[in-house]
């Protein structure tokens, strides 16, 4: 009888010991397997209750203007979801890898792989339809992001990948940063179209900056919204991972903006931010952006519209409708330029500081909310 009971208290703890080391050791080595799976088990459009059973609560929690956002802290990631407002259902999502060593895989319809922290942009591919690389000159959201738009053969869901600044334990945008990139680009420059384009500078640099960040669209969705970027914010995730920031080499290498744009000539600042913001697919819904001083611009203003605002105007177009956008000196002389346009002029005059928004037809909600944000975000 002793000596059965030595051999099963004998057993016990010997099985007590592999199942605590075997425990060690899963969560020790093996979690990254895990994290991947549960990764891999959620998608676009699915509720909010699916990504918090998930993933737990979001450690942030934001609503602007018809949509909401929410930010769930995972081990070695970041988890960002947003949806309409009033709505459950997830209109996107993005997965962020803050470390080397966490490498989840994503797969595009056409079995395209994305690898996160593997991977650069040019190593990922020509599956990409648009590029949107935004160097903030000073504090701003840095963000280099490859776009694939929706359409039948992505089964109607869009794609985006790419560099977000948001892991202050990383290394820096700015790290993989050139001359002739700074040249092309300049602090406080965009570069927004073809992936494929803008010369060696652009493509030299897709070759350098790695893919830390993945997102898709729930079907027949996209990814403007007027309210939040795509990827998790930075500047609202570093109250836990950096409570002090320091100055960033931007900050000491801050010039003004001086690159020439797509209209030919120089647009002032302000108007050079709102036109590339609104034709980028991350950002708006707008599609057409033209800049003028004078005259009419494809029809979409009246003849008269030149003599506005010293003829200082961008016009655009898109699924929600066609505006003209003054820009003036002073509230002041925004005030006056509104004035005559309400006299003079048809459609929905809107102000707000120096910016005067002429609507050839009533704004929806999102197409007016799109284009504050351009201007005003």
């Amino acid at each position: 009888m002793g000596l059965l009971l030595f051999v099963v208290t004998t057993a016990g703890a010997v099985y007590t010991l592999g199942h605590g080391w075997w425990s060690w050791y899963d969560h020790a080595y093996r979690w990254r397997k895990h994290e991947y799976a549960r990764l891999h088990s959620l998608h676009a459009g699915y509720t909010e209750r699916k990504f918090e059973a998930s993933l737990g609560a979001p450690a942030f929690h934001n609503v602007k203007r018809n949509w909401t956002e929410n930010t769930f802290r995972g081990r070695d990631y970041w988890l960002q979801t947003v949806t309409r407002r009033g709505s459950t259902r997830v209109v996107y999502f993005s997965v962020l890898s803050c470390s080397k060593s966490f490498n989840p895989t994503f797969q595009l319809p056409d079995t395209t792989k994305i690898t996160l922290n593997k991977m650069t942009l040019r190593q990922v591919g020509d599956v990409a339809d648009f590029a949107d690389y935004f160097a903030p000159g000073a504090t701003a959201n840095a963000h280099f992001y490859d776009l694939l738009q929706g359409a039948n053969p992505t089964n109607y869901k869009s794609y985006a990948w790419g560099f977000d600044d948001a892991c202050l334990n990383m290394k820096s945008w700015t790290a993989f940063l050139t001359k002739p990139f700074l040249k092309a680009v300049g602090f406080a420059g965009q570069y927004q179209g073809d992936p494929l384009g803008g010369g060696p500078a652009i493509q030299g640099f897709r070759k350098r900056i790695p893919v830390n960040m993945y997102a898709e669209t729930s079907p027949l969705d996209d990814f403007a919204n007027g309210a939040f970027q795509v990827g998790p914010d930075r500047i609202l995730i570093r109250t836990i991972t950096s409570p002090i920031s320091e100055p960033s080499q931007a900050d000491h290498h801050r010039r003004p903006q001086t690159d020439i744009d797509n209209f030919g000539f120089r647009l002032p600042p302000r108007e050079h931010r709102a036109a590339n913001c609104l034709v980028s697919p991350l950002s708006s819904d707008f599609t057409e952006v033209e800049a003028g001083h004078s005259a009419v611009l494809s029809g979409l203003a009246p003849p008269s519209v030149g003599r506005y605002a010293n003829g200082h105007f961008l016009a655009v177009s898109g699924a929600f409708g066609e505006a003209v956008l003054f820009f003036a000196k002073s509230e002041r002389e925004a005030t006056g330029v509104a004035r005559s346009l309400r006299s003079h002029e048809k459609g929905v005059v809107r102000l707000d500081g120096d910016v005067i928004l002429l609507w050839h037809s009533r704004p929806t909600e999102r197409a007016q909310a799109t284009l504050e944000s351009c201007l005003f975000g």
